[in-house]
């Protein structure tokens, strides 16, 4: 679109590309084959905006020193480099310390070099905004920071190395799905992830996810990590309301025994009476604890409510 509006001359012309990409890198890829070779031009485009590089001639992506300048501030600019320096471990090192998700874009060799991974895991940010492809919206860089990209990218013999995947799952709990089969089953790993991010508890094998103290972690930090554990945690008091004091109508999740609890069925219906709803049969035709549960509401609409509930 942006041609319908410029000269023919414009991609041959030196002096307006060159005050054009300075404005906005982006315009090199309308560079002639000899302006998109032009060192002065590609070095201010590239200036304006790292990702302008991609439009340049091959030998600046072969560039070593120009490469470490781009990578160090913006590591996902790697994925432009040269074959050769995507394999130079001094090139990666510097972008995936700026980037984690660098790592998908360095060679298979330094996928399995212990060293560049654990420098892509330190990297890999849940809170903090960094570089990634520039496609990518901000939902999406959002959505990237919290998956644990750099043990994703690794090769499998570091995705098994317990060392390498604690660290990750400690800086980032979903890394977990990435981990290999066993140290999903390492309880120590485990707790480490979901205590990070309990919807983790989805990659933990089947027994840990009938684990209490593992589903009790997971649930102290997200209350839907319930939807994931097995039935025994389900039927643990304290499990549960963990889970009823975040979110009072998750008590539909809890076992039989559960729901008849006074104690946590109480919990939930005190922070919103429409829960009564998932309590046994007989909770709500018990008289006695309606009446508790009654006084417990705040207003009397709430007490209205929670009466129309009861069985």
């Amino acid at each position: 679109e942006a041609l319908e509006y410029m000269s023919p001359s414009f991609p041959y012309d030196r002096e307006a590309m060159l005050a054009a990409v300075k404005l906005s890198g982006d315009l090199l890829q309308y560079a002639s084959p000899a302006l998109s070779v032009d060192q002065e031009i590609v070095l201010a485009a590239i200036s304006s905006k790292r990702s302008a590089l991609k439009y340049a001639g091959e030998k600046f992506r072969a560039d070593k020193v120009l490469m470490l300048d781009v990578v160090n501030s913006d590591g996902s600019a790697l994925q432009y480099a040269g074959e050769e320096l995507r394999g130079d471990r001094e090139v990666v090192l510097a972008a995936v310390r700026n980037c984690a998700q660098a790592l998908q874009h360095a060679s298979q060799t330094l996928k399995s070099d212990r060293e560049v991974v654990q420098a892509a895991i330190s990297s890999d940010r849940s809170t903090q905004q960094y570089a990634f492809l520039p496609e990518q919206s901000q939902a999406e860089l959002d959505a990237a920071d919290r998956t644990g990209s750099a043990l994703h990218y690794a090769r499998n013999d570091l995705r098994s190395d317990r060392e390498v995947v604690l660290a990750a799952v400690n800086r980032s709990g979903s890394a977990l799905e990435y981990a290999d089969q066993e140290l999903r089953n390492d309880s120590e790993v485990v707790l480490a992830s979901v205590s990070n991010y309990g919807a983790s508890l989805q990659s933990a094998s089947k027994d840990l996810r009938s684990d209490r103290d593992i589903v009790l972690a997971a649930v102290s930090n997200d209350w839907m990590a319930i939807t994931y554990s097995g039935e025994r945690p389900r039927a643990d008091r304290e499990v549960m309301l963990t889970v009823v004091s975040q979110d009072a109508n998750a008590l539909h999740f809890g076992s039989e025994e559960v729901r008849a609890n006074w104690v946590v069925v109480l919990t939930a219906v005190s922070k919103d009476v429409t829960s009564l709803i998932h309590a046994s049969d007989e909770l709500r035709a018990d008289e006695d604890f309606i009446a508790l549960c009654i006084r417990a509401c705040t207003d009397s609409w709430s007490r209205y409510r929670c009466y129309s509930k009861a069985g």
